[in-house]
């Protein structure tokens, strides 16, 4: 019925792209194949329908074709899923697919900063206590694989990442919510988590997701970008960026542990394909060596250096 009230017929097929215990679904309509997504509330939905509005004109993104409560309706993004791609591309060519994406996103900030859609979105992270919470996320990691509690400076990692720079921010930017066409051209959907963050919020999701290669020469010219398309210290920017960056590993390697529970390792492959979470020892590896990398920069994040250790080491012993 959404469909036959926004444009104007039925559908003939439908397909899941995603397996068929997720929202989203595509329907061919009149020869045309179009998104129908149903989000877990309205508000979810007018949310993301407000951003297409506002953003569909722009390449990067789906155009919105309607919206009627928990439904959105718009373009089909045509191309492979940027974490397939990345999994399969060559050093050089994961470089620039990193950069690519990542700019599309500095680029996507920029737009709704400067037509007032910054204006139309909820704020993120401004809850009571909330930059203590994810500050947390290290004890949360370590109770979950018994390890110690880890011995770091909380009360500056706190500090930093309550700095902001207040930007439109996609926030859930991992890239299983991407698409690369046939042309190398990115273009990001799943916007319903949108909203005022600060601006290396993007580039944390994207760079700090176990589907994301390590690859320090993309972060460092993303974070370049980032400084100077937004006039921030680049020095100060890359502080807050890492020391969030390790926090949100943290929380992903958490994630990877609930999803495995007791049961094994799951199939890398199967895992792409459907976009899922990395639930095996390899995405274990990447998410400790990338954070590592980032902790050992900064006296605040040294002490989180054992725990990481201690991570990989039982991801290994299961």
């Amino acid at each position: 019925m959404i469909c036959k009230a926004h444009m104007g017929a039925e559908p003939v097929s439908i397909r899941y792209p995603g397996g068929e215990d997720r929202k989203t679904v595509v329907a061919t309509v009149d020869d045309r194949e179009i998104v129908v997504t149903k989000r877990t509330s309205a508000s979810r939905a007018a949310l993301e329908a407000c951003v297409l509005g506002g953003l569909g004109g722009q390449s990067g993104v789906p155009k919105l074709l309607g919206h009627s409560g928990q439904f959105v309706l718009q373009s089909l993004l045509e191309g492979t899923r940027l974490s397939e791609a990345l999994e399969l591309a060559g050093p050089q060519d994961r470089q620039t697919l990193l950069v690519t994406a990542g700019t599309v996103l500095i680029d996507l900030q920029s737009q709704a900063n400067s037509n007032a859609l910054i204006e139309q979105v909820p704020k993120i992270g401004v809850r009571d206590g909330w930059h203590h919470d994810f500050a947390h996320s290290p004890d949360r990691l370590a109770e979950a694989i018994k390890a110690p509690a880890p011995d770091f400076d909380l009360e500056t990692s706190v500090a930093i990442i309550s700095e902001r720079f207040s930007s439109f921010v996609k926030w859930d930017a991992r890239p299983g919510n991407a698409l690369v066409d046939g042309s190398g051209r990115v273009g990001w959907f799943d916007w319903e988590h949108c909203g005022v963050g600060s601006a290396e919020d993007d580039l944390v999701w994207l760079l700090a997701d176990e589907w994301s290669p390590n690859v320090p020469e993309a972060e460092f010219q993303l974070l370049k970008l980032l400084a100077k398309t937004h006039g921030v210290d680049f020095k100060a920017l890359t502080r807050r960026f890492q020391t969030k960056a390790v926090l949100h590993s943290m929380i992903r390697l958490g994630l990877i542990f609930r999803r495995k529970g007791d049961g094994p390792w799951w199939s890398a492959k199967s895992a792409l394909q459907n976009d899922r979470v990395g639930v095996s020892v390899a995405h274990v590896r990447r998410v400790v060596t990338r954070a590592d990398r980032w902790a050992a920069g900064h006296v605040h994040l040294r002490g989180l250096r054992g725990l990481l250790q201690d991570t990989l080491r039982h991801a290994e012993t299961l």
